[in-house]
Formats: C-alpha cells, structure tokens, sequence
C-alpha cells in the first residue's frame, strides 16, 4: 500500500514538474522519426565572476 501511494505521488509529481516548452517558429515535424537526439550544451563564451 505505501509503495504504491509513493509510486503514485512520484508520477504525479514528475507530470506537474514537466518542462513545457513553446515553439515560436517552425514546428517539431523532424523529431517523428528519431528515437535518439543528441543534445549538446556549449558553454564558449562563458565568464565567472572572481570572489576574492
């Protein structure tokens, strides 16, 4: 019963917490029939600030 009050509350929790994201142009009609996408972040121009 616990677990599967916990495994209940998990995929409610991850379905409300779920990024939306909006298209502003264009579609996603290139992603139907990929089953692998390689996402890569570049962080070139990336500053720190210095604490001293």
């Amino acid at each position: 019963m616990k677990r599967t009050l916990f495994l209940l509350f998990l995929a409610v929790s991850t379905l409300m917490m779920a990024q939306r994201v909006k298209v502003i142009s264009g579609d996603y009609n290139f992603l139907k029939d990929q089953k692998f996408i390689k996402v890569v972040f570049k962080y070139d121009n990336m500053k720190f600030e210095k604490r001293t």
